[in-house]
């Protein structure tokens, strides 16, 4: 064979030798764990910027330490208020509630805002006190906005808490139909608490009974829920041997029964309110 022949002959690739073969498996496995490693130190930080793209700025505009932001604090509450309704749209309702009381205490809020965080956190208590029913509470036909039918005031629901260091509050929520222009001055609640004396007999209590608004002053407007606490001391502040068996509650308006509960039922039965206000009740 010529030079000639043998300069343009093709040379055929050679077989690598093992070695070889497993260095570079080597080499590739280093690199693969240097990646993954790289990875994982920057996976917290790339979820948390995607987060912020999908839903912005989060609960972090609060500054509740007193440091300084690049934010006005009115606009900190205001980013804050949209992110707790965030939370409210999405059924956090613990966590918006507990959001909206926060900036509630800030000072030198704008009114308008002021007003927004007010009419939210009636609407958020009202939903609180229904997730925390009382079983055994008479609940009659209902409409779709959940009121008695024909009526023009209900009772959204109530809740019987523990007082301290006795007796007990009862915590009512109710509501006007949206649409209802209501005089304030007609809307009356009559509360009966009762006691079981030591023979088994059934009494309306002697015991002191206060009431107090959760979040004055009173506006029935756009079906807004409004809240009322009442404090019944129980016997043990009149040294009475009687126990606390239950209540009746009764919402009036022009006189006239619109809603009702009671707890146990049969209370309603016993002692049902009455239909037509004939005398001027306590609460």
């Amino acid at each position: 064979m010529s030079a000639e022949q043998l300069k343009n002959f093709p040379i055929l690739p050679q077989p690598s030798s093992p070695t070889f073969l497993w260095a570079m498996g080597i080499i590739s496995v280093l690199v693969l764990i240097e990646v993954l490693a790289a990875g994982w130190k920057l996976f917290p930080e790339l979820v948390d910027e995607w987060t912020s793209w999908r839903v912005g700025p989060r609960a972090a505009v609060v500054s509740p330490t007193g440091k300084t932001s690049h934010v006005s604090p009115s606009n900190e509450a205001n980013l804050a208020f949209h992110h707790a309704v965030m939370m409210e749209t999405a059924g956090q309702t613990a966590k918006a509630l507990g959001l909206l009381k926060s900036l509630q205490a800030i000072p030198n809020l704008p009114p308008a805002l002021q007003t927004e965080i007010q009419s939210h956190l009636r609407a958020l208590s009202a939903i609180s006190i229904s997730k925390q029913t009382d079983l055994g509470a008479n609940l009659g036909p209902r409409d779709e906005v959940g009121l008695p039918s024909g009526s023009t005031l209900g009772i959204i629901e109530c809740k019987l808490m523990d007082g301290k260091p006795i007796g007990h509050t009862l915590r009512i929520a109710m509501k006007a139909r949206p649409g209802s222009a209501i005089d304030v001055q007609n809307v009356k609640i009559h509360v009966y608490f009762y006691e079981k004396t030591n023979d088994g007999e059934v009494v309306l209590t002697d015991s002191p009974i206060r009431s107090e608004w959760l979040s004055p002053p009173v506006d029935w407007s756009n079906g807004t829920p409004q809240i009322l606490d009442v404090l019944y001391s129980g016997p043990q502040a009149s040294s009475s041997p009687n126990t606390f068996y239950g209540y009746v509650v009764g919402i009036y308006y022009n006189g006239e029964l619109q809603d009702s509960r009671a707890i146990p039922v049969r209370l309603v039965r016993d002692f049902p309110p009455p239909l037509f206000l004939t005398t001027i009740p306590k609460f």
